[in-house]
């Protein structure tokens, strides 16, 4: 690995550092405030996980090598994971799903690139985060939205949109011939065994909503607890896992 690169507020930079560098590693780390990669107008009125998504992009303009991999901060590595485990056969290895799981979401990135979804439906696709993104790609994704005919810079004109990073980014590659870089199904994978608040919520009894908080609360925390544990013995197959971190 060359660096881990934190992405924050320009506020939060000193703090941040503070308590990163309270850890070492052998790998560096480089803080980069959100305001070097997106237009102020546009940090403003972006939010949440629309903000994360135009970072994930962004960012490429400052890597320096050939691909970066994206986390998340509900991402957690459950196994050593080194730079020879980014492929499989020369190719990248990928999170990949089905384009019938969140379909609107291929759809609105179709539409944006002009891209058939007679094309999209050949199984599998990218999926969500974590993910390896090839840096000169998404570079030439950012210099396409660029050229759109509103004139507006890429990240303003993506706030207008609808849109997800890996649907737009995969989109991108299905246009220019170049998905055969990456390897979909590999072993180990790049992501498994993830705690989603669907399945979350699926797991208890009905009873469980009309508990008390503090009993909600316990129950609760003994669950994800035995589910990162159970992450941690059963991991094989993947390297990453998540909480996703809408579970409170």
């Amino acid at each position: 690995m060359h660096e881990f690169i934190v992405i924050c507020r320009a506020v939060e930079i000193e703090a941040i550092e503070n308590e990163l560098y309270q850890h070492q590693t052998s790998i560096p780390i480089r803080l980069i405030p959100e305001d070097s990669i997106l237009q102020p107008q546009v940090i403003r009125k972006t939010k949440g996980w629309y903000i994360q998504q135009l970072l994930k992009l962004g960012v490429a303009r400052c890597i320096y090598t050939e691909s970066y991999l994206v986390l998340d901060s509900d991402c957690f590595l459950t196994k050593p994971f080194a730079y020879e485990n980014l492929f499989n056969h020369n190719k990248f290895i990928m999170n990949a799903n089905s384009w019938k799981v969140h379909t609107n979401w291929w759809i609105e990135s179709a539409k944006i690139l002009g891209v058939p979804m007679s094309r999209v439906r050949i199984s599998p696709v990218m999926g969500v985060s974590p993910q390896i993104l090839i840096t000169p790609y998404v570079c030439q994704l950012l210099d396409e939205l660029n050229r759109r005919k509103n004139n507006l810079a890429w990240d303003e004109y993506l706030c207008t949109q609808k849109f997800t990073e890996f649907t737009l980014y995969w989109l991108f590659l299905i246009k220019i011939g170049s998905t055969h870089r990456y390897q979909p199904k590999q072993n180990p994978a790049l992501l498994g065994n993830g705690l989603w608040r669907s399945t979350f919520l699926k797991t208890f009894p009905l009873m469980f909503h009309l508990l008390p908080s503090r009993l909600k609360k316990s129950k609760t925390n003994d669950f994800v607890e035995k589910h990162i544990n159970d992450t941690f013995k059963t991991n094989d197959d993947y390297f990453f896992s998540l909480v996703q971190s809408n579970i409170k």
